[in-house]
């Protein structure tokens, strides 16, 4: 799986670059801003179909996030109904069980903090802020790059469209190397995106997988997408 990845990484600096190139300055730019809005408006939906797709989730996910917990519990000396934990006791469970799930496990990872401010604040069991904060995790970044690949594709074939209008008469060079420069720059955005949303996609593609990639780790824990994180865990 992970020399996957590192394939789909290359594929998309190499098609991003070829793509200014062949397209120019002036659109490889508007494609950067069919990006943001796209994050934008992929944000959008996602936060207005999580619950209906984190209820259905919930279903299929229970039986294996109480698995997780269970062993997690045995590990920590907790008691089977996770009941009565103390601070370092439910930190280290959440992390343990967080981890063992596929998603980076580290005290200050967003789901981990999310699961223990829901038992701290909220009152909850563990096992129910596990089960609620992670099917939502999922839930939210499957619907946020689904939406974000259908919104981009769909406005990239809008501005297909118009192309041959956005070219800079008289300056081929300028707007083939400007075009290859944004191309890339391109790329790379994408990269960071799809980077932030593996960090929450621990079920389908663990954090182990993509720890052991060249290319894609290093687009995973960069603290440029740091307000993103801060956004979901208020919606987790």
């Amino acid at each position: 799986m992970y020399i996957v990845l590192d394939i789909v990484a290359l594929v998309i600096i190499v098609s991003s670059v070829l793509y200014g190139w062949r397209k120019g300055l002036i659109l490889t730019v508007a494609g950067i801003v069919i990006t943001v809005v796209s994050i934008g408006a992929a944000w959008g939906i996602a936060t207005a179909f999580t619950p209906v797709v984190s209820n259905v989730l919930e279903d299929n996910l229970a039986p294996t996030i109480n698995e997780v917990l269970n062993a997690a519990a045995v590990g920590n000396d907790m008691l089977p109904d996770m009941s009565a934990l103390s601070g370092e006791k439910l930190s280290a469970a959440t992390q343990e069980a967080v981890k063992n799930l596929g998603f980076s496990g580290g005290e200050d990872n967003v789901i981990v903090s999310a699961i223990t401010n829901k038992v701290q604040e909220a009152g909850v069991s563990l096992r129910t802020a596990m089960i609620s904060t992670l099917c939502r995790t999922v839930a939210f970044s499957g619907l946020f790059i689904f939406g974000f690949i259908l919104l981009r594709a769909a406005l990239e074939f809008a501005a297909h469209f118009t192309s041959r209008m956005f070219r800079l008469p008289g300056l081929n060079l300028l707007d083939t190397l400007g075009g290859i420069g944004a191309g890339l720059l391109h790329g790379i955005l994408l990269l960071f995106i799809i980077g932030w949303a593996l960090q929450f996609a621990g079920v389908f593609i663990s954090s182990e997988e993509i720890g052991k990639t060249l290319v894609i780790r290093h687009f995973t824990d960069s603290g440029l997408l740091d307000g993103l994180s801060k956004s979901l865990a208020n919606k987790i």
